[in-house]
């Protein structure tokens, strides 16, 4: 104790008394301490007595002044379900500097774990755990401390498709009164090729939740999830003109995610533009066509595809060409000498027009006279020169230059006059046809060719006229065949001799002419120019 009044005590008992009651020295406790009356020894740790009866046997005795102290600690259940107690106290006693005590049992809130006791509601870890023994004294009496609780809280992450994830799950701890924790994704690493996109509520998904080493919070509700591995690969298809003279075609993009190996695409309208070609379509080289336009096609990799084009044809290249006029079922070349040459079969030619898209030609020099028929009076199919060109000539015409040519139906009708004109006689040639690979020019493109006059009121019998025979280029001083019939029937042709029609007996004659020929013929649509100007010296060449 602190101190006492006396150290010694005494009382006298006399004559016949045989006890008496010393008055006990009053006691100062320690500072904070209680008094606790006088014991028989020094550690004695319970009440003392606050008087002594002193007799013969017992006197010169030694009592010992008692003090204690009771410490008491708090306990705080803070967010857990319950704790068994919310404070406990011990006694020091005398000399004894401590005393202990038992730390209560916490319930956790559902799906947590108890972690013992804190100093502080927000700590996250313990300072002694529940249901411990703890050790109090003068200098911690007072205190509380805070149940604690928390939970783990996982995420999983696949991999996916990607190649590699750097880790396959992660978790972070809550702590009581907290509701949330963090933790961050993985880092991906995507097949040759691809690009990470992050992590994903599916293995299919194509937009990421959460980016890689992306930030997650977690929470009881957000506990035990999976993330899946993105990746993507975006393709892109160029478009090259491939010789075109103008215009562009917009480049695409497609993208492929995760599994995928390819992406789907509908292809663009071209937009190039090639003087005198057509457009066919798209190739993955330059030659020929792959990939039609709005085709949807399926690619794995960046591709450019090419423009295919065929040239227009003839009438496509010569499409605006001054010396064309529209007559007599297509365009045809008129005037004096229109840039029409062509190189066929190795010797110069000439266009006369474009017909439902087959080019018709006319050699430019004669073969010779030769007989319309040399058995007797018969049209053009009966006809000895029919059959002439279309079997010795047609054969001797080379195989490249031969698959040119269409075999062609030929208008052969006519009328018993010339006092018609060339938009007349083209009528009339309608009435009959027949067909083959070589023929001779009509009246009308005999007629057509005057730019001066046909498209007048001038008829075929006046093409002498100088505004008629000087302004065509099928002006000539040789009497030369046509196809066309005088009569109906077949007893005569027309003839020309580039100014003026006639009709004349085919078998015999007694005049003794025996006309040249000029063989004709219609090329393929699919035949195109390949080079030249159209000139005398500068031909037009052919090819398919």
């Amino acid at each position: 104790v602190s101190s006492i009044s006396a150290t010694s005590s005494s009382c006298t008992i006399y004559n016949t008394e045989t006890s008496c009651n010393p008055t006990l020295p009053t006691i100062t406790p320690q500072t904070n301490f209680t008094n606790n009356g006088w014991g028989t020894s020094a550690g004695q740790t319970s009440n003392g007595v606050t008087s002594i009866t002193l007799n013969t046997s017992n006197t010169g005795s030694t009592w010992y002044a008692l003090n204690s102290r009771v410490l008491t600690w708090n306990f705080n259940k803070n967010t857990v379900s319950a704790i068994s107690a919310t404070s406990r106290s011990c006694t020091i006693w005398n000399t004894s500097g401590s005393c202990t005590i038992m730390t209560p049992i916490i319930t956790p809130q559902a799906n947590f774990t108890q972690q013992g006791f804190g100093t502080a509601s927000g700590s996250t870890s313990a300072v002694v755990a529940q249901n411990a023994s703890m050790t109090l004294n003068n200098t911690t009496t007072g205190g509380t401390y805070y149940a604690l609780n928390s939970r783990r809280l996982t995420w999983n992450f696949n991999k996916g498709s990607v190649s590699s994830i750097s880790k396959t799950t992660d978790g972070c701890t809550i702590w009581n009164t907290s509701a949330t924790c963090t933790i961050s994704a993985p880092t991906i690493t995507p097949i040759s090729g691809y690009t990470q996109n992050g992590f994903g509520t599916a293995s299919t998904a194509t937009s990421a939740t959460v980016a890689q080493s992306g930030t997650i919070t977690l929470s009881n509700i957000s506990n035990g999830g999976t993330y899946y591995g993105l990746q993507k690969k975006t393709v892109t298809i160029t478009y090259n003109g491939n010789g075109a003279t103008g215009g562009s075609t917009t480049s695409q993009n497609c993208t492929m995610y995760n599994a995928n190996t390819s992406c789907a695409i509908t292809l663009n309208s071209n937009g190039f533009t090639r003087t005198s070609y057509n457009f066919l379509g798209w190739g993955t080289g330059i030659t020929s066509v792959s990939h039609n336009v709005g085709g949807s096609y399926s690619f794995s990799n960046n591709t450019t595809l090419y423009a295919i084009w065929k040239s227009a044809g003839i009438g496509g290249t010569i499409a605006n060409d001054p010396s064309l006029i529209n007559g007599g079922g297509g365009v045809r070349y008129a005037g004096a000498n229109p840039n029409n040459y062509v190189s066929f079969n190795g010797e110069l030619w000439r266009i006369i027009g474009v017909f439902d898209g087959k080019t018709k030609i006319i050699r430019n020099e004669s073969i010779g006279e030769m007989v319309w028929n040399n058995l007797a009076k018969s049209y053009w199919p009966n006809s000895s020169l029919y059959s002439y060109l279309n079997t010795t000539y047609y054969n001797r015409i080379n195989t490249m230059y031969k698959n040119m040519i269409e075999n062609a139906t030929w208008r052969i009708g006519g009328k018993s006059r010339s006092d018609i004109t060339a938009a007349q006689i083209y009528e009339y040639e309608g009435d009959e046809t027949a067909t083959g690979y070589i023929g001779l020019m009509s009246a009308s493109d005999f007629g057509y060719a005057s730019s001066g006059c046909y498209n007048g009121e001038q008829v075929l019998y006046n093409y002498y006229y100088p505004i008629c025979k000087d302004t065509s280029w099928l002006t000539s001083d040789l009497w030369y065949w046509t196809i066309t019939l005088y009569t109906t029937r077949p007893a005569s042709v027309f003839i020309t001799k580039g100014i003026f029609f006639n009709n004349y007996q085919v078998f015999p004659d007694a005049s003794g002419v025996v006309p040249d020929v000029r063989p004709s013929l219609y090329l393929k649509s699919t035949v195109h120019i390949t080079g030249g100007t159209g000139t005398s010296s500068d031909p037009y060449t052919l090819g398919m």
